[in-house]
């Protein structure tokens, strides 16, 4: 059986919403299938990225990333072979909606378009009015790349 997973941009999903800490994410949903701690990550002397906390659930088909007070800024859903979770934006559901119908879709239902600049097309995605991502591995070209890998939000803001 699967869990039905709602996304709403710049809210949340289902009954996580964004600015939630840690410990009421976990009162909801229950002990993490996995879990990290804030890190960096040295690619070069002079090159460092910052890994934020999360904690992963059905699993790791559901990712919630928490800032450095330990609150909810970025909830990303993986729908590939998924076994747990049906994930819908509206009334639409992400992962059997081929990823060019699903662009349409978001651009007529929020009247807004993705990023045309973003150096990851056509992997990824980015509704920077909407703080909302659509991610494959591979492009269309690619049989069975016709749909995206995952759907990514964040709060108010993320993407700017």
């Amino acid at each position: 059986m699967f869990e039905k997973v709602k996304i709403i941009p710049h809210l949340g999903a289902n009954m996580i919403r964004f600015g939630m800490s840690r410990t009421e994410v976990r009162n909801v949903l229950g002990k993490p299938f996995h879990s990290e701690e804030a890190s960096v990550f040295e690619l070069f002397d002079d090159i460092k990225i910052d890994n934020p906390a999360k904690d992963n659930y059905f699993e790791n088909e559901l990712q919630i990333c928490y800032d450095t007070n330990s609150k909810v800024e970025y909830i990303e859903c993986y729908g590939n072979e998924a076994n747990h979770l049906q994930v819908f934006l509206d009334e639409t559901n992400v992962f059997s909606t081929s990823a060019q119908e699903l662009l349409e879709i978001v651009k007529s239902t929020y009247h807004t378009d993705y990023d045309n600049t973003n150096e990851e097309l056509p992997y990824t995605y980015i509704f920077t009015q909407l703080d909302l991502s659509f991610w494959r591995r591979q492009i269309a070209d690619d049989e069975g790349n016709e749909f995206f890998w995952s759907i990514g939000i964040g709060g108010k803001g993320y993407y700017e």
